[in-house]
């Protein structure tokens, strides 16, 4: 191999399927779409880069997503921050909570999204000025 790497064993290999195998199963992974118009265009443009060249991957991936699309302007911004906001409330409460009902209602919560794509260059803008606020 180049640069002096080496082929993992086989026993590193295993290991590894293992580990990895159990981890996504203990912890599911979850995506937020946010999907805006480019400027003078409509949002079905989007909508066709989305199926075309994002969604083979995430279906490749085993991603779960949810797709929020912004019919207006700022929309995605505020329901970013409504995120956030809730999250943040969540985290207090949990924290003035007995570490008992912290193990009961774990398998109870929903799981959070562990990660967000903005397609298109407005819903970038609003996503990263949402998390900046």
């Amino acid at each position: 191999m180049p640069f002096g790497l080496k082929v993992p064993s086989k026993n590193k290999l295993i290991f590894s399927r293992v580990a990895g195998g159990i981890a996504g199963l203990e912890m599911p992974r979850k995506v937020t779409v946010y999907i805006t118009a480019p400027p003078g265009d409509g949002l079905e443009k989007s909508r066709t880069w989305f199926r075309e060249y994002v969604k083979p991957i995430l279906v490749a991936g085993a991603v779960d997503y949810e797709i929020k699309e912004a019919k207006s302007p700022g929309q995605i911004e505020t329901s970013v921050m409504e995120e956030i906001v809730h999250r943040c409330r969540e985290a207090a409460e949990a924290s003035f909570t007995l570490p008992v009902d912290n193990m009961n209602n774990k398998k109870k919560s929903e799981v959070a999204y562990d990660g967000i794509l903005a397609i298109d260059r407005n819903a970038n803008r609003e996503v990263l000025s949402a998390l900046g606020k």
